[in-house]
């Protein structure tokens, strides 16, 4: 019976894993460039810099993705050892702490999308400026769009931390003994009572008490 409860958390944890693996190797980001914007900003001909590359993807082992793929690796093991041996608490928490850090690597980029621009922007900011280009109308040239491998990496550490709260639970529930006749054994039928004690013996009759005799000297009756 343990191995049914565990595996719908099992399966997800592996689930969840795999995304987390796909997904960290996959593009995470599409950084577009406007030539002609660009070109306006330098006040040159476009067809100056057509060679530019319009496009470029970022992929997430050029990123966060070797983080999200770490944590997607020991969801993986973890999930593994769970269906196949006996569900345990420590197995439960790594897979849990796995995939809070996969989704949450994968949220916090996606949130933090215009704070990291920025901060790119102002590194390169010297730069820039020296070219008398301002760095709001270079934010312009550029449109930063995301891909599909962070969305898998958010939705697999999702999945994984469920597995984890799932695996938790039974983990801590206690094993159920084959055999053992006070259990359920999962069948929704209870135990069988036990059998009833054996009646006591009936008491022993009491002897009848003999008429007490006649006093003396009185008169038998006649027959």
């Amino acid at each position: 019976m343990e191995s049914r409860s565990k595996s719908p958390a099992g399966i997800l944890a592996i689930v969840g894993g795999l995304l987390l693996v796909i997904g960290s190797v996959l593009p995470w980001a599409k950084v577009s460039f406007d030539v002609d914007a660009f070109a306006s900003l330098l006040k040159v001909d476009p067809s100056v810099i057509q060679d530019a590359a319009l496009s470029q993807s970022i992929g997430g082992l050029d990123a966060d993705g070797t983080l999200t793929l770490i944590a997607g690796i020991v969801v993986l093991v973890c999930a593994a050892i769970f269906l196949a041996k006996r569900a345990n608490t420590v197995l439960g928490v790594l897979i849990l702490l796995g995939g809070l850090a996969g989704a949450g690597i994968a949220v916090y980029d996606i949130v933090s999308k215009d704070r990291q621009l920025n901060d790119a922007l102002a590194e390169a900011g010297p730069t820039l400026q020296s070219a008398g280009v301002s760095l709001d109308a270079f934010k312009q040239v550029f449109d930063v769009s995301f891909s599909i491998g962070i969305y898998l990496c958010a939705v697999g550490g999702i999945l994984a931390l469920i597995g984890g709260v799932m695996a938790l639970r039974v983990g801590s529930e206690p094993a159920v003994v084959a055999g053992d006749p006070g259990s359920t054994m999962g069948s929704g039928f209870a135990a069988p009572a036990s059998a009833p004690a054996e009646p006591p013996p009936p008491a022993s009759p009491i002897p009848s008490t003999p008429p007490p005799p006649p006093p003396a000297g009185a008169s038998e009756p006649s027959p």
